[in-house]
C-alpha cells in the first residue's frame, strides 16, 4: 500500500467524543487504506483530563506546550489542549488582563484531550497527573520588578537550569506569577530574589552616594527661590538636581519639588509650579567654597587635587589643542589633562578679584599663557603651583616666566625617558605691566605712587613673554603632553 500518496486529516469532536478521519488521495489507495485504518481506529480511545486552574491552562498553552507534546509523543498518543475560556496567555512572559487574582480561581478552565491505544492513553494521563501533582505556582511582589523588563525576566527564566519550562506572568506591574514543576519554580524564584536583592543593594548604594554628593554640593552651591518673604533656599535633594542640570548646560529641566513636578528654565532663572500655577524666580548662590570648584569641573570626591584627562571629542579638548598648535607648530599632542586643585584655585580666584578691583577699568588682568617645564617639576606644579621661591635669573626679571605662544614654552619642555614633553596652559594675572630687566626681583613702582606694576614683559608695545613674582598670580589649568620637535 502506498501511504506516501495519502493525506489524512484528523478531527476531534469533544462534545460527542467522536474522532473522525478524512482520507484523500488516489482512489485505489484510499480504498485499500480505509479497512486498515478502521481496524486501527476501533482500537483507539479518547481520554480527557480537566484542568481546574487557569495557571495550568496558561502553562500548557504557552511555556509548557512542548512539554505536553513530548509526554504524548512518549506514550504514542495525540494530545490537544482545549481552552474553555480565554484567560491571558502566558508565553514565557506575558501580561494578563482583568483581575490579577483570576490565576488562583478554582474553575475548570481547560481540558486536555488524548487519543491513542487504551494502555497508551492511560499511561499518558498518569504522566500528566504526576506532573500536575508536582505543579506549583507562586507570586513575587517587588518594586524592583518593573525595572527589569519582560525580556530580562524571560532570559533569567530561560537561563536558570530546569527540567521543565517555567512560565512567568505579570499579574500587576509589580507582581509576577511563576509556575511550573515545584523544583524548577523554586530555582527560578531563587534567581529572581537574587536579582531583586542585587538591584535593591545597588539602589541603596546609589541613593547613599547621591545623598553624600548632594550634601557636599549644598555646602558649595545653593539654589534659592523667591517667596513673598524673600529668597528661600531649596532643600538638599532639589538643590542637587538643579545644580546637575545647570552643569550639564541644560536650558530646561523638570524635577519633583514639594509633591509636584516643577518646570525649570535655567536661561531665564525661573520655575513654574502647577500649584498654585505661578512662576517664580531662581537664584544660584556661589558660596565661599564654590570658588574652589569651577562649574565645568568633575566631582572632586573629597580630593584636594584631581587630574582629569579630556575626551578628544570634547569642545574643551579641541579648543586647547587648536590654540596650542596655532602658536606652537607641528607637535603631536598625546593628551590634555585638566588640573583641579581646590586650594590653588580659590587662592587664584581671590587674587583675581582683588586685581579686578585694584586696577583701572579696561585693563586685561587675566591672560591664557603657556609654561614649559621638565618632567620632574610637572607633578609639584600640579600640587603646589608655581612657587616664586624657585624662580631663576632671566633676561626680563628674576621671576616665573610665561609665554604667549606655545612654541616658546615648548623650547623649555625637556623630554622624559619616553620622549614625552610637558607644557601647562595657565591662567596668569598679568594686570598692569612694564618692561623687564635682568636684575629686577620685583616689578617697579608705578608713577605717582600708585603701587607696583603686576608683571614684567619682554617688549612693552607687543609683549610675548610675561614674568610674575607671586605664587597666587598663576593657576596651572591644563597639562598638555606632547612629543616631537617643531618643523
Amino acid at each position: 500500500m502506498d501511504w506516501d500518496h495519502l493525506e489524512v486529516n484528523i478531527q476531534v469532536q469533544p462534545d460527542s467524543q467522536i474522532l473522525s478521519l478524512k482520507v484523500s488521495g488516489v482512489q485505489k489507495f484510499v480504498r485499500e487504506a480505509i479497512p486498515v485504518m478502521k481496524t486501527d481506529l476501533d482500537s483507539l480511545v479518547l481520554g480527557k483530563l480537566p484542568l481546574k486552574k487557569v495557571a495550568l491552562g496558561e502553562y500548557f498553552s504557552g511555556a509548557g506546550a512542548e512539554t505536553l507534546h513530548e509526554m504524548a509523543q512518549e506514550q504514542h498518543c495525540i494530545a490537544r489542549l482545549e481552552m474553555q475560556r480565554s484567560p491571558g496567555r502566558c508565553d514565557g512572559v506575558a501580561n494578563t488582563s482583568g483581575d490579577g487574582e483570576q490565576g488562583l480561581a478554582e474553575i475548570s478552565c481547560a481540558v486536555i484531550h488524548a487519543v491513542g491505544q487504551q494502555r497508551d492513553v492511560t499511561l499518558f494521563k498518569q504522566d500528566v497527573a504526576d506532573f500536575l501533582a508536582d505543579f506549583h505556582e507562586e507570586t513575587v511582589c517587588s518594586t524592583e520588578l518593573p525595572s527589569f523588563g519582560d525580556e530580562a525576566l524571560h532570559d533569567l527564566c530561560k537561563n536558570t537550569p530546569h527540567q521543565f519550562p517555567v512560565a512567568l506572568c505579570y499579574l500587576r506591574e509589580k507582581v509576577v506569577r511563576v509556575c511550573g514543576s515545584r523544583e524548577d519554580v523554586e530555582d527560578v524564584l531563587g534567581a529572581i530574589y537574587a536579582k531583586i536583592e542585587e538591584a535593591t543593594h545597588a539602589k541603596i548604594e546609589q541613593d547613599h552616594q547621591e545623598w553624600l554628593e548632594s550634601k557636599l554640593l549644598h555646602e558649595t552651591v545653593q539654589w534659592h527661590h523667591m517667596t513673598e518673604a524673600g529668597w528661600s533656599t531649596f532643600d538638599t535633594a532639589t538643590n542637587y538636581h538643579l545644580e546637575k542640570a545647570y552643569r550639564k548646560k541644560k536650558r530646561k529641566a523638570q524635577l519633583q519639588w514639594e509633591g509636584q513636578e516643577i518646570r525649570i528654565d535655567l536661561l531665564k532663572n525661573e520655575a513654574f509650579a502647577p500649584s498654585p500655577g505661578a512662576t517664580f524666580k531662581l537664584r544660584r548662590e556661589i558660596c565661599l567654597w564654590d570658588k574652589n570648584i569651577a562649574p565645568h569641573w568633575e566631582a572632586m570626591d573629597q580630593c584636594l587635587v584631581k587630574k582629569v584627562e579630556l575626551q578628544k571629542s570634547s569642545e574643551e579638548y579641541q579648543d586647547i589643542v587648536k590654540n596650542f598648535i596655532r602658536t606652537g607648530g607641528g607637535f603631536k599632542i598625546l593628551k590634555v589633562e585638566r588640573i583641579q586643585n581646590r586650594y590653588l584655585w580659590v587662592s587664584y580666584c581671590w587674587k583675581r578679584s582683588w586685581m579686578d578691583k585694584k586696577n583701572p577699568e579696561g585693563v586685561q588682568n587675566e591672560r591664557i599663557l603657556y609654561h614649559g617645564t621638565c618632567p620632574e617639576n610637572s607633578r609639584s606644579i600640579q600640587e603646589i603651583g608655581f612657587k616664586s621661591a624657585c624662580r631663576k635669573v632671566g633676561l626680563y626679571g628674576q621671576g616665573i616666566y610665561f609665554a604667549k605662544n606655545a612654541d616658546r614654552s615648548a623650547f623649555y619642555a625637556k623630554p622624559d625617558s619616553e620622549g614625552h614633553r610637558f607644557v601647562f596652559q595657565t591662567r596668569v594675572l598679568t594686570g598692569e605691566y612694564t618692561g623687564g630687566g635682568e636684575k629686577m626681583v620685583l616689578p617697579p613702582m608705578k608713577p605717582g605712587g600708585k603701587g607696583r606694576y603686576d608683571s614684567l614683559v619682554d617688549v612693552l608695545s607687543k609683549p610675548a613673554t610675561f614674568v610674575t613674582f607671586f605664587d597666587d598670580h598663576a593657576y596651572p589649568e591644563y597639562l598638555i603632553t606632547f612629543c616631537g620637535s617643531p618643523p
